[in-house]
């Protein structure tokens, strides 16, 4: 229990940090970090020095809130299941809402005149900044996809091994890959079995073994 609040934070960074982390949940977790201090910095540097309205903002903040919201919310129940469960593909759509403000944010950055006229070189070095963070996170964001599309054949291979593994019902290491706890996997393995669904309803193919091959 104690260490609870932290996996709780720890998951929710890693939510944030999940489309540039590589599935890795250390660079995940400082990409969260990372996110969310630039969205906190852009939006009080744009209002307090720069000519733009909060009515402009609004539209990029809300979307913030919805991805951090998200996972703030999917930690609630889901941190008790591990950082890794947070690397999910599915969370990307959420989550990319988040980097795309920033990224928008940051434009803002550059194109907006200051209330003040700084000094040139400022100028040009916060004009320099932006465009590099710009380019820094695209360039993360492809990298980090081509990354998962040479993973694609391991995790296809795991989620065949996974159908085996529920189809036959054994009781393995493999299986928390499926759910933390085996034992319930187990009981309602009997539910889909009973009513025809999931695998009963198109079973894998058998080896001849009837065994199913460790993937890791």
């Amino acid at each position: 229990m104690k260490r609870l609040p932290k996996e709780y934070l720890e998951y929710v960074f890693v939510f944030l940090g999940g489309p540039l982390g590589f599935e890795k949940v250390g660079s995940s977790i400082a990409f969260g970090v990372f996110v969310l201090a630039l969205l906190l910095f852009l939006v009080f540097f744009l209002i307090r020095t720069r000519k733009v309205d909060l009515d402009l903002l609004l539209p990029y903040i809300g979307l913030s809130l919805y991805s951090i919201m998200s996972a703030a919310a999917g930690g609630v129940w889901r941190c008790s299941f591990g950082c890794d469960q947070a690397l999910y593909s599915r969370y990307v759509t959420i989550t990319m809402l988040l980097w795309i403000s920033a990224t928008a944010l940051l434009y803002l950055l550059i194109v907006t005149q200051p209330k003040q006229v700084p000094e040139t070189a400022k100028l040009k070095g916060l004009s320099i900044f932006g465009t590099t963070l710009i380019i820094a996170i695209l360039i993360l964001f492809t990298s980090n996809s081509l990354y998962a599309m040479r993973h694609f054949k391991f995790h296809k291979k795991v989620y065949s091994q996974m159908r085996l593994v529920l189809y036959l019902g054994v009781d393995c290491p493999q299986i928390t890959y499926l759910y933390p706890s085996p034992d319930v996997v187990l009981q309602r393995r009997e539910v889909l079995k009973k009513y025809g669904l999931s695998v009963f309803h198109n079973p894998p193919p058998l080896p001849e073994t009837h065994e199913p091959q460790s993937v890791y």
